[in-house]
């Protein structure tokens, strides 16, 4: 058997998007409460155990209730799996709501930012 590049690899770019924005959405949130909460960096590290243990990972989350399906992160890489290991393509509905919610999220956290700019730098310099 012949392993090698798909077609449906072309659409990994998707993918890797849809991930970056969410991730980003995310570590600009948990920045900007670390200021003030200092002691959440040990909460975000176990967190992100837990989550990687419940995301899929090792096991598909077809074999999982329907509550799995609310991590995104377990549907991320459900759709790697698919992707890569399928040959199929993404679920590009899915990853356009990821998308667009990572953005307004982004956004509401650039107002944040901007609203408690002044506070934030004193915090981070004190």
């Amino acid at each position: 058997i012949v392993v090698g590049p798909e077609i449906a690899w072309f659409s990994l770019p998707l993918l890797v998007g849809t991930q970056f924005i969410f991730t980003l959405a995310i570590a600009s949130t948990v920045a900007f409460v670390c200021c003030w909460v200092r002691d959440l960096r040990f909460v975000v590290r176990s967190g992100l155990t837990l989550m990687m243990f419940c995301s899929g990972i090792f096991f598909s989350i077809e074999d999982m209730s329907a509550l799995v399906r609310l991590n995104p992160m377990a549907v991320l890489i459900d759709q790697y799996r698919h992707v890569l290991l399928s040959g199929g393509t993404p679920d590009v509905l899915w990853c356009s709501q990821v998308i667009g919610g990572s953005v307004l999220w982004l956004v509401a956290m650039k107002w944040v930012y901007d609203r408690f700019d002044l506070l934030l730098t004193r915090r981070v310099i004190a």
